[in-house]
């Protein structure tokens, strides 16, 4: 019992709870961080989810007046040939009239002739005959003569007519082609003025989305700043511990919080949490098993590989594992940080790349061991269960 009290009054002395407070402390700190990170994340989803909305709308919109522009642009050929059809039919019509006028010139000049010369004109085919059979052949001539300048004149003007009646029914065709692409045209404009209205929601979007990719920025680098405060205070007052013979102060050890082990949770967690944005795998992983419930353990890829995940044999993979490497082919970000996913089952592997993806095990092994063995292990220690 002595001894106890003079082991508690020297911890009671020692500067180890102070380091407890500073934990502590930066463990809030950096919770608070990850609480404005998360939320950021959220309102980024939100609004990346509106801006891909506007542009199927922009996308739909553009899609229908295109279909529409190449109708117009039929509707305009056939009018182009109808009315090509017009002007043909009305040379053919001018056509017509000018032999139908010919015709009709010559009849009224023979008429004329016929009127002048009277009975003298007869009484001379009569003389000029030989015989009867020769004047009844040239009677005969004179009427039919004068039958087929009346039958020509009739064909003619019949053609005329028909030719009027075709350029007619040429010209009401024409006039609903026109209708129709007045119509058109209103439509393509109606399509145009909410296309520029929609470009202008979707620029405003787009505004918004940017904003909150530079707060997620903003925030990500406040919580890792944070997670490393943290961090660094929970090394220390773990090293000033073991350097005075006791125990890790409580606030070190219960460096972050934690909840229960439920794989079913996680797993469900898994498929209802946003993406989190390109280059925020262990973002999306944390937000994972926060909402599962399970804990906040922060850091990026690299961190986790270090901390969780220790084991390559792919015989103690199992589900709700994270899966990760602390340094990958790809961009800066990947070289130095890694990547990290989720191991879900069947062979599958869920992690935030540039959306949320299903990948193969094997894939996902294959495409990630260019540099360091992929490794896995429980997040924060928590076995699922």
């Amino acid at each position: 019992m002595f001894t106890g009290m003079l082991g508690l009054a020297a911890i009671l002395h020692h500067p180890i709870p102070a380091l407890a407070d500073d934990v502590t402390d930066a463990t809030n700190a950096a919770n608070d961080a990850a609480g404005k990170l998360a939320d950021t994340q959220k309102q980024l989803a939100d609004a990346q989810a509106q801006y891909n909305d506007i542009q199927n709308q922009l996308n739909q919109i553009q899609s229908d007046y295109e279909d529409m522009a190449r109708q117009q642009s039929q509707t305009l050929d056939q009018i182009e040939d109808v009315q090509r059809q017009i002007d043909a039919t009305q040379e053919a019509v001018d056509q017509k009239q000018a032999e139908l006028d010919e015709k009709r010139g010559i009849l009224s000049k023979r008429m004329s002739s016929d009127y002048k010369a009277g009975k003298d004109n007869f009484l001379s085919v009569i003389l000029n005959s030989e015989s009867f059979e020769d004047l009844f052949q040239n009677v005969y001539y004179m009427d039919k003569i004068s039958a087929q300048d009346s039958q020509i004149i009739a064909e003619t003007k019949a053609a005329k007519e028909a030719l009027d009646q075709q350029r007619a029914h040429l010209i009401e065709e024409k006039s609903q082609l026109d209708e129709l692409n007045s119509q058109q045209l209103d439509q393509m404009n109606q399509m145009s003025a909410k296309r520029d209205e929609v470009s202008q929601l979707l620029g405003q979007a787009n505004s918004s989305v940017q904003d909150l990719l530079k707060q997620q920025d903003s925030d990500l680098m406040a919580y890792n700043q944070a997670e490393e405060a943290r961090l660094k205070a929970e090394a220390q007052a773990q090293a000033q511990a073991r350097s005075q013979g006791g125990t890790p102060v409580a606030g070190a050890a219960a460096n972050v919080v934690t909840g229960s082990g439920s794989l079913a949770d996680v797993l469900n967690s898994c498929n209802s949490t946003p993406f989190a944005g390109v280059g925020y795998c262990a973002t999306w992983v944390t937000n994972v098993f926060v909402n599962a419930g399970v804990g906040r353990y922060g850091g990026n890829a690299n961190d986790m590989y270090a901390r969780w995940c220790g084991s390559s044999n792919r015989g103690g993979l199992q589900p709700g594992m994270i899966i990760a490497v602390s340094s990958c082919d790809g961009d800066a970000a990947g070289r130095i940080y890694g990547h990290v996913g989720i191991y879900v089952g069947n062979n599958t592997v869920m992690d935030n790349y540039n959306t949320i993806r299903h990948v193969n095990l094997d894939d996902w092994i294959n495409a990630m061991s260019h540099i360091v063995t992929p490794r896995w292990g429980w997040m924060g220690g928590v076995t699922l269960s």
